[in-house]
């Protein structure tokens, strides 16, 4: 939630219900100087990269020690396939990092069966004009069940122990109510 609050995002919490405003998919504000604390959370140090991909200002990302001592080139990578200006020391936090105002779609292979590297190339396509795919082993799919629910422009092929994920990206996209009865991982 700060992290959010931090790009402009209004989060209200009260009787247990959290209530998120969103800003449309280009409507966060970049802070000179800006630092985004993912703490322990490797999910959201992962995701936000794809989510930020236009970001128009140099953003830092930072973590507790146990999540800087993780592997990022994971996410490092098709991120900068996409356009994005990443600086890290041996792949791990501190990251620092600037969008692209033109984010290109990529095609992407991902061997390890990371739902993490799926989510945050998919968060980073939703705002890239063209076809973005992934080829990859298959994973937790939390994230696609979500596009499919929503109706945004995604296709998910099996082929023999791959899935091939496909997306267009820079659409209308319309806004909705949605409830989540918990945590969606």
């Amino acid at each position: 939630m700060r992290a959010m609050r931090k790009l402009g995002v209004k989060i209200s919490i009260n009787n247990q219900i959290c209530k998120i405003y969103g800003v449309g998919i280009d409507g966060y504000k970049y802070k000179k100087g800006l630092i985004i604390d993912a703490q322990n959370s490797g999910t959201l140090g992962r995701l936000i990269l794809g989510l930020l991909i236009k970001s128009s200002q140099k953003i830092k990302l930072i973590g507790d020690k146990s999540l800087s001592k993780r592997d990022f080139s994971r996410i490092i990578k098709p991120m900068q396939m996409f356009g994005q200006n990443i600086s890290a020391k041996k792949n791990g936090l501190p990251i620092i990092f600037k969008g692209t105002k033109y984010p290109r779609p990529i095609d992407y292979t991902e061997l390890k069966g990371s739902a993490q590297v799926k989510s945050c190339i998919l968060l980073a396509a939703m705002k890239t004009p063209g076809e973005t795919k992934i080829k990859c082993v298959p994973s937790r799919n939390h994230t696609e069940k979500l596009f499919s629910y929503l109706k945004l422009p995604i296709k998910i092929k099996k082929e023999k122990k791959f899935e091939i994920i496909s997306f267009k990206g820079k659409k209308n996209y319309k806004c909705f109510n949605y409830k989540i009865p918990g945590d969606i991982s």
